[in-house]
């Protein structure tokens, strides 16, 4: 999740752990439209992805 953030965002994961509260966190994700996982659901791989995950 922090690895989809901090990218977006130009900041390295211990930046993030060390500056960011959960509460901020999570408004990012909903600001970038992340889910709860911090991938973005219009990128074709997570849509595969959870395809796969309900057929199986």
């Amino acid at each position: 999740m922090l690895f989809n953030l901090a990218l977006r965002l130009g900041k390295t994961i211990t930046e993030l752990e060390h500056t960011m509260p959960c509460s901020e966190y999570t408004e990012w994700l909903a600001f970038f439209g992340l889910d709860e996982n911090g991938n973005d659901p219009d990128d074709p791989t997570v849509q595969i992805a959870n395809m796969r995950n309900v057929l199986e």
